[in-house]
């Protein structure tokens, strides 16, 4: 008597689980990429084609730059960019001292 194993395909909520990991891995690889220091507080949250960007960066110019990164991949259809800018005024000097 030979054992035959059944193939089981995965299902489809383990198929779009897997999907969704991998597009999360490529947009994070694609902020990293970039080579700015200021997205390790960075996340994000995929539901169907929308990201959901959160965290805080240093200005508003690595809030737009993020925006742009993400909006690049042809796996994301919509945005909603909750990220914060927390500007780091410890080096600004008062005028006049």
């Amino acid at each position: 008597m030979q054992l035959v194993q059944e193939y089981i395909p995965p299902s489809r909520e383990s198929r779009n689980a897997a999907a969704v990991e991998r597009l999360q891995q490529e947009l994070l690889a694609s902020l990293r990429m970039a080579g700015v220091n200021g997205w390790r507080g960075i996340s994000l949250e995929l539901q169907g084609g929308t990201v959901t960007l959160h965290g805080a960066v240093g200005s508003y110019y690595y809030k737009q730059l993020t925006q742009s990164i993400i909006l690049r991949h042809p796996g994301v259809v919509q945005l909603r960019n909750e990220i914060t800018v927390q500007e780091d005024h410890s080096e600004m000097k008062e005028v006049g001292t």
